[in-house]
């Protein structure tokens, strides 16, 4: 009833429930806007059939409409009551019949097909043809009161590689039914799927609604709730569950004989195989043997590199949140991913998982490209087959922006064409990378970007050859020119950089050092930035001559010639001790030592020598090796060595200072011998018999009985000396050393 001016309206079933949907009202207006707005009713038809509030257990209402006519369900269901109005029909003819809500007083009961009951019991469902009018031969409708669900099966929960599950039959005498997924049983991420077993059908069009509900019937997940009539026949979907909450399954076929089969499983599963993440390396295979046959993938990784994921399939963190649902896709930020393959055609297929670099390093397998310059980089060629399925470039990025297209071909005549595409290295987030056929952009970044030539869902082997084409300034149109050159003080020990500013510099650019009587140093080519503007060269200047060098720079682009007088100057490095010098030998008077040079890098080609003592040079002491005199008994003695190599600077290194010991004693070559008549009042001598080294001076020492009687070179034997033994001892002095000491033979004293 439409209440204008106290003027009640009552209008046919059909046409309120058209006003009502043209207005919103069955589908929810603003409170003040309702307020304002008429408050229709309807005659209630007689005749109303019962029907149950558990249609998804009982398997709902069939009916049939003649042209014009209303169909009046009565439900047994109380005020405050949260349900859901479910209906069939064949999905190529589209909506047959529309359905509305009503009180006792025929008033909207509720707004929309899930709703809560409002006004006064009874409340009736009332049916009518959808757009267009006419007949409807055979339609069905489910009350579910969601609230208060009945005995639903429960919906037993698998895992991947296997297709556990419940397998629902539908057709003309049931097109609607409900599981649980019990709060116990269920993780806070599932995926559920829908797959087609068996149908009559030969289009075939069997296919089911598939929603996950909450208690309030709220839908959580599946056919959107906008999108409720679109059946299907084999789908994934991805389901996020509140921890210790029960959900229902409802499904509502389109009234086709089929068999299907709903599973669900836990997004993070336990049964993942572990894959690699060489960028290029070969692409793991598997192949569903069910449309509903999921396959979990797992591989490691750092949160600062990127990967790429490609071949289809959803990809989430180790967690189970989702990060991209199509491939390929570039991943980054988390320490492990899972990749789902989820429902779809049997039969086999290929997934990548690549990983990239970080931010600071590109992946080793990527050639790294000394330009960024549209045009300066490639072209590329390879082949692109089982063992090797990507090629990967790194590109430096230096400059603002710029545009550039990479295109690639088959080489060898084939259909199958590799396919290009462009990532940036510093991308934070995940993103879906786009091919790089044309114009691909670099805005504002620094480090490096991505190129990479894949053969995409092909299996066939792909010689390619990709090359670039610059589509946006800088496209190096100006002349060549050299007009300065940084770092031109050198030092000749390693390889150096030099920098050059100008205009339309490339990586084929050839730069020559050169010097009057010396080899020419040919530079490499490091860098160009991207505006041309900028070159990078490293020359080796190792062992180059001391001085001034020209350098010549050749256009690689224009075939012109720039040279810098003098733009280079070196310097000699000093040759660097490694290990310093030592001496060898004995360090005592009377010996000879010799001086060991140690090590130099690089290796010295000739050496001179000082000998040291007490620090001060030993005048005339040069050459490699030295007898230490007398003098030089108590002193220090080192040696300083000189390493020289042409080319380089010499150096001077002392070695270690050793205090000179004493020589050594004299030896007796030959013993003393004491020479007179050995009788009691006459005088005997001594000879000294001969010493090596030789003697300075002599010492001695008679003994009579081992009593020393005498220190001198001759001895007056006395009476009390009769029948005694008699010895001399001889001791050799040589300055520097110690003595030496030898004995005579013994004889006996004879009496006078």
């Amino acid at each position: 009833m439409d209440t204008h001016g106290g003027v009640v309206v009552r209008r046919t079933v059909a046409a309120w429930i058209g006003a009502a949907l043209t207005s919103g009202f069955l589908v929810g207006i603003p409170a003040a806007q309702a307020a304002a707005a008429p408050v229709a009713r309807v005659d209630i038809p007689a005749n109303c059939t019962p029907v149950s509030d558990q249609g998804l257990i009982d398997g709902g209402y069939r009916g049939s409409l003649a042209e014009g006519e209303t169909d009046c369900l009565t439900l047994d269901t109380p005020a405050g009551a949260r349900i859901n109005v479910l209906t069939a029909w064949r999905i190529y003819r589209g909506a047959e019949v529309t359905t509305a809500v009503v009180d006792a007083d025929g008033a909207a009961a509720c707004s929309g097909t899930n709703c809560t009951l409002s006004g006064p019991a009874p409340y009736r469902v009332l049916v009518t043809a959808g757009a267009g009018g006419g007949s409807v031969d055979d339609y069905g409708v489910a009350v579910q009161r969601m609230d208060q669900l009945g005995d639903c099966a429960v919906l037993p929960r698998g895992g991947y590689g296997d297709t556990v599950g419940a397998t629902p039959r539908f057709g003309a005498d049931r097109f609607a039914t409900c599981y649980t997924i019990p709060a116990s049983a269920q993780a806070t991420s599932e995926m559920v799927s829908i797959a087609t077993l068996t149908t009559t059908d030969v289009a075939p069009r069997a296919g089911v609604a598939l929603t996950v509900r909450d208690s309030a019937g709220t839908i959580v997940c599946g056919n959107a709730s906008s999108d409720v009539a679109a059946r299907v026949a084999t789908k994934t979907f991805r389901c996020r569950f509140d921890a210790g909450k029960a959900y229902t399954a409802v499904l509502v076929s389109n009234r086709y004989d089929a068999t299907f089969r709903i599973t669900r499983k836990p997004t993070v599963g336990a049964a993942c195989q572990t894959v690699g993440t060489t960028l290029g390396g070969p692409a793991t295979t598997g192949a569903r043997t069910a449309t509903d046959d999921l396959a979990c993938y797992r591989f490691p990784a750092t949160a600062k590199a990127s990967y790429w994921v490609s071949g289809g399939g959803w990809v989430t963190d180790g967690t189970g949140a989702f990060k991209c649902t199509s491939t390929p896709c570039r991943v980054t930020g988390s320490s492990s991913y899972q990749v789902i393959m989820p429902a779809g055609a049997v039969g086999g297929y290929r997934l990548n998982t690549w990983n990239l670099g970080t931010p600071d390093q590109p992946a080793e397998a990527c050639t790294r490209q000394l330009t960024g310059a549209p045009g300066g980089f490639g072209p590329f060629t390879g082949t692109l087959d089982a063992s090797r399925t990507a090629y990967c470039a790194a590109v430096p990025l230096n400059e603002p922006t710029h545009r550039f297209a990479l295109t690639a071909t088959n080489t060898g005549g084939g259909s199958e064409l590799p396919e290009t595409y462009y990532l940036k290295a510093t991308d934070s987030t995940d993103s879906s990378p786009l091919p790089c056929d044309r114009a691909c952009g670099i805005d504002n970044q620094s480090g490096y970007g991505l190129l990479l030539i894949t053969a995409g869902a092909s299996t066939a082997t792909i010689p390619f050859r990709a090359t670039t084409t610059c589509e946006y300034q800088p496209c190096a149109d100006e002349p060549f020119s050299v007009t300065m050159v940084d770092q031109p003080d050198t030092i000749n020990d390693n390889p150096v950089p030099l920098y050059f500013v100008g205009t339309s510099f490339d990586p084929a650019d050839r730069v020559v050092l050169t010097r009057a009587g010396q080899k020419p140093i040919t530079a490499v080519v490091r860098n160009v930035n991207n505006f041309r503007t900028a070159l990078t060269v490293e020359a080796d200047i190792t062992e180059a001559q001391a001085g001034t060098w020209d350098v010549t720079v050749t256009s690689g682009l224009r075939g012109t010639t720039a040279t810098l007088k003098g733009a280079v100057r070196v310097s000699a490095a000093l040759l660097r001790s490694t290990k310093a010098p030592t001496i060898s030998g004995t360090v005592r008077v009377g010996a000879t030592v010799k001086a060991v040079t140690g090590t130099w890098t690089p290796a010295a080609t000739s050496y001179t020598y000082q000998w040291t003592s007490n620090g001060a040079a030993i005048k005339g002491a040069t050459g490699a090796a030295y007898a230490i005199p007398a003098a030089q008994r108590g002193k220090r003695l080192g040696v300083t060595v000189t390493a020289k190599r042409t080319n380089r600077g010499s150096s001077a290194v002392a070695s270690a200072a050793t205090t000179v010991a004493y020589g050594i004693a004299p030896a007796a070559t030959k013993k003393p011998k004491i020479t007179g008549t050995v009788k009691v009042g006459k005088k005997v001598k001594v000879s000294v018999g001969a010493w090596s080294p030789s003697a300075t001076s002599y010492a001695y020492e008679w003994r009579v009985a081992g009593k020393v009687v005498a220190r001198t070179s001759t001895l007056t034997l006395k009476k009390a000396w009769s029948g005694k033994k008699l010895t001399v001892t001889v001791i050799a002095r040589r300055t520097g050393h110690t003595d030496g000491k030898a004995v005579s033979a013994t004889v006996t004293v004879k009496k006078k």
